[in-house]
C-alpha cells in the first residue's frame, strides 16, 4: 500500500484545496492517503476527513512515498474539482447553511491577519471600497449583508457600511459566516482560499469578484453560478507586493470607481 501524507494546512479554504488535490491524486495513481486527524482537522469539525474513501488511519512509515500539504502543483478542470467534491467530500460534511433571501447580497470581506504590520501574505490584495460601491450602485438588491472577521481591521468595511444604508454588517464565527455563505444566492468575493466552501452550496446562482481574485478558476467549480467579473483599468496593488502599508491602504480607500469595469 503507497500513501501520501497529507500534512497541516492552516486554514479551512487552503484545506479543501487541499483536501481535493491529494484524492485526485489518490484515484489517478491508485494510492491512498492519510494525515494527523489530531491537529488541524480537529479544529475544523464540518468535514469527517476520516470517512473519505482512500484515507486510511493505520499505515506502515516505510509505505509513505510523499509528505506534503499538496496545494500547489496540481492541474485538474473545474469539472474534475467538481466531481471530487461531489462524489467524495460533500457526503461526509456536515457545514451548517442558513437561508439568506434572494434580495439580499451577501459581502464577505476578509481582514484579519493580513492587516497586522507587514501584511503577512504578499499575495492577499484586497478589493478596494470603490468596486463594493459599484456592486451596490448597479445591481438592484434591497440589502447587502457584510460578513467579516472581528476585528474590522479593513478600511473598505467601514466604507461601504456608511455608504448606503442598505448594508448590514456581521462578524460570525467561521461556522456562523460558512451558514451564511453556504445559504445564499449572490455573493462578492475576494482574494482568498476561504469561499472554496461555495464548492458545497446547494443555492448559490451569482458570484461577483474581481478577475485576480479567481485564482485557480475555483469559483468556476460552481457549475450553477454566474460569474461576473470586473477588472481594473489603472494599476491597483499588485499581487505579491501586499504590506499593509499606509500607501496601500490609502489606495483601497481611495481607487477611482470609474477605473473598474464589468469584463
Amino acid at each position: 500500500m503507497k500513501i501520501y501524507l497529507l500534512e497541516e494546512v492552516n486554514n479551512l479554504g487552503n484545506c479543501i484545496l487541499s483536501l481535493i488535490n491529494v484524492i485526485y491524486l489518490c484515484i489517478n495513481e491508485s494510492v491512498n492517503f492519510s494525515t494527523d486527524l489530531s491537529r488541524f482537522w480537529k479544529k475544523i469539525p464540518f468535514i469527517g476527513v476520516e470517512n473519505i474513501p482512500f484515507f486510511v488511519r493505520n499505515f506502515d512509515q516505510k509505505d509513505v512515498i510523499k509528505k506534503s500539504n499538496f496545494f500547489h502543483g496540481i492541474n485538474m478542470t473545474k469539472e474534475e474539482r467538481y466531481d471530487i467534491v461531489q462524489k467524495y467530500i460533500k457526503p461526509y460534511t456536515k457545514f451548517p447553511v442558513k437561508i439568506i433571501p434572494e434580495t439580499t447580497c451577501v459581502i464577505n470581506i476578509r481582514s484579519g491577519d493580513i492587516f497586522n504590520n507587514g501584511g503577512t501574505h504578499g499575495n492577499y490584495v484586497q478589493p478596494p471600497f470603490s468596486f463594493y460601491k459599484k456592486i451596490i450602485d448597479e445591481e438592484q438588491y434591497e440589502k447587502f449583508l457584510i460578513i467579516t472577521q472581528p476585528d474590522l481591521k479593513n478600511p473598505t468595511i467601514q466604507l461601504t457600511s456608511e455608504y448606503s444604508k442598505k448594508v448590514e454588517v456581521q462578524a460570525p464565527d467561521v461556522s456562523g459566516a460558512i451558514s451564511v455563505i453556504l445559504g445564499t444566492s449572490s455573493i462578492v468575493g475576494y482574494y482568498g482560499t476561504f469561499l472554496q466552501v461555495l464548492f458545497f452550496s446547494e443555492h448559490i446562482k451569482k458570484i461577483y469578484c474581481l478577475d485576480y481574485s479567481d485564482f485557480f478558476s475555483c469559483f468556476g467549480t460552481c457549475p450553477n453560478a454566474e460569474i461576473i467579473k470586473y477588472r481594473f483599468l489603472e494599476p491597483y496593488i499588485s499581487v505579491g507586493t501586499w504590506k499593509n502599508t499606509e500607501d496601500q491602504l490609502l489606495l483601497m480607500k481611495n481607487y477611482s470607481y470609474y477605473n473598474i469595469q464589468k469584463k
